[in-house]
């Protein structure tokens, strides 16, 4: 049988990390890979047959939707990152961890002409939208990478989830507006479907709608602090557009 060895070169504690969200998702009878081996710094798990969610096929985006909501009923007893299998740092709320986890991405972006009003724009309205981030009681799995390349179907049905190298224990709806921002901005017409489906299996209340603004803004900021981290010219150039763009549309022309 053929097999996916996965090799964690530097953060080594992600094979341990992986393997664990592997057990406790598929308990709960999510479709992902079965962990066939492990070591120090590798996972050896069963190949998911299928190709990447087709965004044009509303049974499967529907069904995507509905896995998505499984994997958010896994609860965690702390906001933060997943290091291993412990929450590493953690944090009582959902606001305090998102302000730590912004400041470790700024980081990650030089301070030059340009990016350093763009940092502190970004803090600035994470910190106003306090009250509504403070709203956030419990902390569940939140996969963090939910999109085509990750979901893999065939013919209608949902194969497998792979990578929860970033997962973390937070907000679902940073889940959702993060997949909704990637997988569906050229066919807004299906996030309808994918909503749909997610409601089989939990709730979305109105919540949703006032987070959404500002997981638009720190998902595009973490987008251009991996750019930065990589040194991708062109990601950062896209990144650098569609962060002011949305600051623009969403906020106030007076912050950038």
């Amino acid at each position: 049988k053929e097999v996916i060895l996965r090799i964690y070169p530097k953060e080594l504690w992600k094979a341990e990390k992986e393997r664990f969200l592997y057990q406790i998702t598929k308990k709960r009878g999510i479709p992902v890979p079965r962990c066939l081996g492990s070591g120090k710094n590798y996972l050896i798990l069963s190949k998911v047959e299928g190709t990447p969610l087709p965004v044009d096929n509303a049974h499967a985006v529907a069904q995507a939707g509905e896995v998505l909501g499984k994997i958010h009923s896994i609860p965690f007893q702390a906001f933060g990152w997943i290091v291993g299998t412990t929450i590493k740092p953690a944090f009582k709320t959902w606001f305090d961890f998102l302000v730590f986890d912004t400041k470790e991405k700024c980081k990650k972006i030089p301070t030059k002409k340009g990016t350093s009003e763009l940092k502190k724009t970004v803090l600035k309205i994470l910190k106003k939208s306090k009250p509504v981030l403070s709203k956030v009681r419990n902390p569940c799995l939140v996969h963090k990478d939910y999109h085509t390349s990750h979901i893999f179907v065939r013919g209608n049905i949902i194969q497998g989830i792979i990578d929860f190298e970033w997962a973390i224990a937070g907000d679902p709806c940073l889940d959702i507006a993060k997949a909704c921002l990637w997988m569906f901005s050229k066919k807004p017409a299906m996030e309808k479907i994918f909503l749909k489906g997610y409601r089989r299996t939990a709730p979305l209340g109105d919540e949703f709608d006032a987070r959404r603004q500002i997981y638009k803004v720190l998902t595009l900021f973490s987008a251009l602090s991996l750019a930065y981290e990589r040194n991708h010219q062109g990601w950062i150039l896209k990144n650098t557009k569609a962060l002011k763009k949305v600051i623009r549309d969403e906020y106030n022309k007076n912050y950038l």
